[in-house]
């Protein structure tokens, strides 16, 4: 009989241990949609101004990529990253302080 009762238990046990996983593994997952809904819903694009969203004209576009075609693209480059980190704050390289 009591050989009986400890297999009833342990049973028991195995399956209370089953449910805790699983409510931890939901818990989880609950909190990896949370934070999925909170940084993935957001359109990286809503401080874009909105006439950078219209669809450009087929003439603008046509000349628009003739233009690019005869752009040196390395020198192009070199520009948009000056014009980048020229925006970025620098920092000091005695002190270590933001400027």
């Amino acid at each position: 009989m009591q050989r009986i009762f400890r297999k009833i238990l342990a049973s028991y046990i195995v399956l209370l241990w089953m449910i805790y996983i699983a409510t931890i593994k939901y818990n989880i997952l609950n909190m990896l949609s949370l934070i999925d809904d909170y940084f993935f819903s957001q359109d990286p694009f809503e401080d874009v101004p909105d006439i950078f969203k219209t669809e450009m004209p087929r003439t603008i576009t046509t000349h628009f990529s003739a233009a690019l075609k005869k752009i040196d693209t390395e020198l192009f480059l070199s520009e948009v990253i000056e014009v980048i980190s020229s925006r970025l704050p620098q920092e000091d390289e005695q002190t270590g302080d933001m400027r």
